[in-house]
């Protein structure tokens, strides 16, 4: 950064006091030290943008998910994370926080939306931000619209809410995808019920269901991935966006809202969304995904 200095004023005529001309120099010279030292801590913490944020173990961003593979958004193991948009995100995260490496630590999803995070920092597990989660965690900034999404199999046509209805769904505990399916579709045969939502993709590809719902994210890289299996046939009017879970009262809220944003404005949340969910989330493809209006 270019700093343009005005020049200083001209000296006094008269002739200062021996002992001003001593002590001028030291004391200027000691403000330009504080000042570059100060820029230097700025300059080198966290990228300069993010915020003061403690880890609970030195170095380390210790981040809890649900599921790992999980298309789109988590890819290898948890003991070997090797991509997808919520772990590029938690790299993205550390490296601005200062952080050396990122540890991934499996929760059940239940277990998150209550206030479980298994001694992480945070939780990045495809979490959709509602006031009733938000009384057992604190919530960033969203990061992600997620707005539910009907997937089906290749060929099959969604075009009306009746057409919905009439779909047999597997759908997942603990989540606001299960309240989106009994409260604006409303489905004449009872769903299947499951605690993983790898269980419920099963039920789904065996042909027990022949719908489920996912956020829109995850159907788009779910469909992009496995365009034999998945269609995204329609998505609901809805709000919905993610955002990162932590502890209740932890003191890393404003570090990680403020990482966000930054990242919003470089555009690398873009970026992640292109490479790793195979779509723009915000603009283009989504946009091309009807939208069904019901009845809340």
């Amino acid at each position: 950064m270019l700093v343009v200095r005005k020049p200083f004023p001209p000296l006094p005529r008269s002739r200062p006091h021996a002992s001003m001309r001593l002590t001028r120099l030291p004391l200027l010279t000691f403000a330009l030290l504080a000042a570059v030292l100060t820029l230097t801590a700025c300059s080198t913490k966290g990228g300069g943008a993010a915020g003061d944020f403690t880890p609970r173990v030195k170095d380390t961003l210790t981040v809890a998910t649900a599921q790992i593979p999980d298309p789109g958004m988590w890819y290898g193991t948890f003991a070997h994370p090797t991509g997808g948009f919520e772990y590029a995100l938690a790299q993205a995260f550390a490296k601005r926080f200062g952080l050396a490496k990122v540890k991934v630590v499996q929760v059940p999803f239940h277990e998150l939306v209550r206030g479980h995070l298994g001694g992480a920092d945070l939780a990045l597990s495809d979490i959709t931000i509602t006031e009733e989660r938000a009384e057992h965690l604190d919530f960033s900034t969203s990061y992600l619209a997620a707005p539910p999404a009907i997937v089906v199999r290749p060929g099959t046509e969604v075009p009306d809410v009746k057409a919905a209805r009439d779909l047999h769904y597997a759908v997942q505990h603990d989540t606001t995808l299960r309240e989106a399916l009994e409260e604006q579709i409303e489905p004449t045969r009872k769903s299947l019920l499951f605690e993983l939502q790898s269980e419920k993709l099963a039920a789904f590809e065996d042909g027990r269901v022949n719908a489920v719902l996912l956020d829109l994210p995850i159907a788009l890289a779910y469909a992009r991935e496995s365009p034999r299996k998945f269609a995204v046939a329609a998505q609901l009017s809805s709000e919905a966006n993610l955002g990162v879970a932590l502890p209740s009262g932890s003191d890393n809220v404003e570090a990680v809202d403020t990482a966000i944003r930054a990242l919003q404005a470089e555009g690398e949340i873009d970026r992640l969304g292109r490479r790793w969910l195979h779509a723009n989330i915000e603009e283009g493809e989504a946009t091309d995904i009807p939208v069904l209006r019901t009845e809340e």
